[in-house]
């Protein structure tokens, strides 16, 4: 099941989904719910304004098929998202920087990015149960009572737009964090004492995120402004040059780094190795090229870098859990 996003912009989602699985969708100043018609499974989502610059958005559903939310013409946000997971499998994927997220039990992510241009991919036949945080970045210092400056510089880098890659940050979701999502998708109330008892959860959660985030671990952070700037331009250089990429050592000398700040960079920047990177460029470039064109696998497989085809569908596999051709049948 496939469901092309048309809003511009991504305060609508809710609505632009409900209104394509042809739910009904129930609307008041502070809340917009949902529930999944019977022929798609069971579920529901909810979204609520928790307070000026803050919405709360819980997601409960068992599908029957996967379901694949697309915004292929780009969705304008201005808006941090923490996004937890305590059930289920969803996959994000970032098209114009060709990054991917992948979420499972007890997992979540921090996210900033000023455009959406990819889709979410929700796993069938288990319950998936999400909890997330959007936070108007206008409104970021504010809420979190926290200076932006302590958050990592990565963060900073990219909420001043000087970055066109979108932030992402994955972590472990603490046992006192799953006490308070528990909380937040068994809310006892209804009416202003829910809002008031979501909103100090919510506050909690920022709390133990905060924690994590700094002040030590913002200040330990080893890279510069100017670090991140060339992480960045590497990047770039892997993206464009994905049939014959250089070297860690010649992607160092390139961007003026040292391997070992170049290594450090990749996983404080992308939470991920140089090479882990390349790969998942790779997979998603080849994910594109599957459902644009017709290309063979083959083909496909030289134009991401791969001399041979089994290595190609074996990669991919891992990466989508299906086979290229397989991957394109459900397109």
């Amino acid at each position: 099941m496939q469901v092309h996003l048309t809003a511009p912009n991504f305060c609508d989602l809710v609505q632009n989904v409900a209104q394509q699985v042809k739910a009904d969708l129930q609307e008041t100043e502070l809340l917009q719910q949902f529930q999944f018609p019977v022929e798609f499974g069971q579920g529901w989502v909810q979204r609520l304004n928790i307070r000026p610059g803050v919405t709360l958005t819980l997601e409960r559903m068992t599908l029957f098929e996967p379901l694949t939310i697309l915004a292929s013409q780009g969705m304008s946000t201005s808006t941090l998202d923490i996004c937890f997971c305590l059930s289920g499998q969803v996959q994000g994927s970032h098209w114009d920087s060709h990054q991917t997220t992948t979420l499972s039990a007890n997992r979540g992510c921090l996210g900033f990015s000023p455009e959406i241009r990819g889709c979410l991919e929700y796993a069938s036949a288990e319950p998936v149960q999400l909890v997330n945080i959007g936070i108007d970045i206008h409104e970021l210092a504010s809420v979190l009572h926290h200076p932006v400056e302590m958050l990592p510089l990565a963060l900073q880098h990219s909420l001043l737009g000087n970055s066109q890659c979108p932030y992402i940050q994955h972590f472990t979701t603490t046992t006192a964090s799953q006490v308070a999502l528990q909380q937040i998708l068994n809310c006892p109330y209804n009416g202003l004492p829910r809002r008031l008892y979501l909103e100090s959860r919510v506050i909690e959660l920022l709390a133990h995120l905060l924690q994590s985030l700094s002040p030590s671990t913002a200040s330990s952070s080893k890279l510069s402004p100017d670090d991140i700037e060339r992480i960045y331009a590497a990047s770039e250089i892997l993206k464009h040059q994905l049939e014959h990429p250089p070297s860690l050592l010649q992607l160092a000398h390139q961007v003026g780094l040292n391997d070992y700040k170049l290594k450090l960079g990749f996983r404080e920047v992308f939470d991920t190795t140089a090479f882990g990177y390349l790969w998942s460029v790779r997979m998603q470039e080849a994910a594109l090229l599957l459902k644009r064109n017709r290309m063979g696998v083959t083909e496909v497989a030289l134009s991401v870098g791969y001399s041979s085809a089994t290595s190609f569908s074996a990669a991919f596999k891992r990466k989508f859990g299906t086979s290229p051709q397989k991957y394109r049948q459900h397109c």
